[in-house]
């Protein structure tokens, strides 16, 4: 296994290429990064006094999911293993918040809040440019709620330890995905002859229409015409003629050359008039530009071209609808996934860096495996 391209995108997101990684590994790491990883949250809501807008359970509720840094969070014990009777400085942090308005509007965040503990508080960085930062160095802050002339929040909340499998307000991530990357291959040969199989299409599809339009006409004038013909000839050649099948030849064969000469009059000319770029139609169908660099390559060589930017390709199978449903050509594009190569994405929510959030993964998961030999073992 091997981890390539790493790039951590802002504070909180990294990338990179996960290569050869076991399946089930990849799916052990991801479940105990939602809800495994310990990180402290908002448990308990004691409310004083609000005269908001917002009732007191839905503001508890809202508080609940206030992101709280979590570096410090193996310092703290779950309120099961705590001997004490409520909470302590143990197992547990006090938040105060008291805020009135008394004129206009207020706009209570999360760095109204007071802490009561260095060792946490809740998260108030932002991954917004520098020029949109407060003088503190901090973003806006969570938004809470909105107080109006006259009305004040007085409360106090007990942050404690916990993991995402008891509440989603314990889960440390906002997004974790492993996403095999996809593999685009395009038959550079049926490509370059696109144009031409189309044209060719569509000079059939033409023809089919021009014969539709005008074969029923050609044959009811010369269908008339042939019988006055027949009139004016010798006895011999009207007992020929009154033969069925040798009219209906003689017919057929006429029509056709009729045909013929309006197709060739107006054929090429309605091809001239509908044909398109069916190249340029078809790599604009890619919404994320995977075909841009197509048309820059001289040498095929190979009957197949892989495009160097494929791991833009999302899977949304628009070109291979553009290609099979409407231009009909088979056998152009195939779009699967590497077996062996994954794009991961790691974004947290604030309370723990993203590297540590995957290093905590990692040591959970590893416990959990000698935790499990050491079971095995004992049989």
């Amino acid at each position: 296994m091997s981890i390539e391209n790493f790039v951590q995108r802002d504070r909180d997101s990294i990338q990179f290429t996960w290569n050869n990684p076991k399946q089930h590994l990849i799916h052990g790491i991801q479940r105990v990064m939602i809800s495994e990883i310990p990180t402290l949250a908002i448990d308990m809501v004691m409310i004083d006094e609000n005269s908001s807008i917002m009732a007191d359970q839905e503001l508890s509720l809202r508080l609940g999911l206030i992101p709280m840094l979590s570096d410090h969070a193996d310092e703290f014990l779950l309120p099961d293993e705590c001997e004490c009777e409520n909470f302590c400085s143990k197992c547990s942090i006090r938040l105060s918040l008291n805020v009135s308005c008394y004129e206009g509007e207020y706009h209570v965040t999360s760095k109204d809040f007071i802490c009561h503990d260095e060792r946490s508080r809740p998260v108030h960085e932002s991954t917004l440019p520098d020029q949109f930062l407060g003088d503190d160095g901090f973003g806006p802050g969570v938004f809470i709620l909105t107080l109006i002339k006259n009305q004040r929040i007085r409360l106090s909340c007990i942050v404690r330890k916990g993991s995402g499998k008891i509440h989603g307000k314990w889960n440390p991530t906002s997004r974790v995905s492993f996403i095999p990357i996809p593999k685009v291959k395009v038959n550079s040969k049926r490509y370059n002859r696109m144009n031409d199989i189309m044209e060719e299409k569509l000079r059939h599809d033409l023809e089919h229409q021009i014969r539709l339009k005008y074969t029923e006409k050609c044959t009811k004038n010369i269908e008339n015409s042939l019988r006055k013909e027949i009139e004016q000839q010798s006895l011999s050649d009207q007992n020929n003629l009154n033969d069925e099948e040798y009219f209906k030849e003689l017919l057929a064969e006429r029509v056709e050359l009729m045909m013929q000469t309006i197709l060739d009059e107006h054929l090429t000319n309605l091809v001239d008039k509908n044909k398109l770029d069916w190249k340029k139609q078809w790599v604009d169908s890619c919404p994320r530009g995977v075909f841009k660099g197509i048309d820059d390559i001289e040498d095929y060589g190979e009957k197949w071209w892989t495009p160097t930017n494929n791991n833009e390709c999302i899977v949304c199978d628009a070109c291979i609808l553009e290609a099979e449903d409407r231009l009909e050509i088979d056998n152009l594009i195939t779009v699967s996934h590497h077996t062996s190569q994954f794009d991961c994405n790691i974004d947290g929510t604030g309370v723990l860096s993203p590297k540590r959030i995957m290093n905590n993964a990692i040591d959970i998961l590893q416990d959990k495996f000698n935790e499990l030999l050491k079971e095995i073992e004992s049989l």
